[in-house]
């Protein structure tokens, strides 16, 4: 695609959502987890499906707040950023930040489903995941154009889904069956 305002005004777009994810879920969110989801194995089928929902419950809570925030402070976040951009790159930045946002819930229930596996000592999904992701986006720079980068936010929400999809067969078929109803109390 090359060094265009375009490809900048995405490279903007995807720091913050991005940044996100490396922070929380690739390291903090996934490992965190780990010893209260072993913690709940040991106890029971029922305890650790009722632990994994709630997680997913709140992670997918707290991702959606976090986004719509990215998307209702898009243009802020942008200025603070790339505030040197032209008016228009800023403006193309900001509208590319509202779609990738939509990003941050998934890597959240992503990582929460990471954890859980990782409790499980089940390993090949979470390692596969950021290959899927990978595969999206680059999938999706076959349908950009050096002025049209709209398909590298989507690939991006793309990739996000496909990350969460890998994760859940490997739980098993009966967490969301042993998990209701949900129990936000869960210590």
């Amino acid at each position: 695609l090359g060094a265009t305002a375009a490809t900048d005004a995405f490279l903007t777009a995807f720091l913050l959502p991005e940044s996100l994810y490396v922070f929380l879920t690739e390291g903090a969110v996934a490992t965190a987890f780990v010893p209260a989801f072993t913690a709940a194995r040991a106890e029971s089928p029922r305890s650790f499906a009722r632990l994994l929902t709630a997680s997913f419950a709140v992670a997918f809570a707290v991702g959606l707040v976090g986004a719509v925030l990215v998307i209702v402070m898009a243009r802020p976040l942008v200025d603070l950023v790339a505030g040197r951009f032209g008016e228009p790159t800023l403006v193309l930045a900001a509208g590319l930040l509202k779609v990738v946002a939509l990003y941050v819930p998934l890597a959240l229930v992503a990582g929460v489903a990471i954890g859980a596996l990782h409790s499980g000592g089940r390993f090949l999904a979470p390692a596969l995941g950021p290959l899927v992701f990978n595969l999206a986006v680059i999938a999706a720079v076959y349908a950009a154009a050096p002025d049209n980068v709209w398909p590298l936010a989507w690939g991006v929400v793309a990739g996000g889904l496909g990350l969460l999809l890998l994760q859940v067969p490997g739980m098993g078929t009966d967490w969301w069956r042993l998990g209701r109803p949900v129990d936000l109390t869960h210590p």
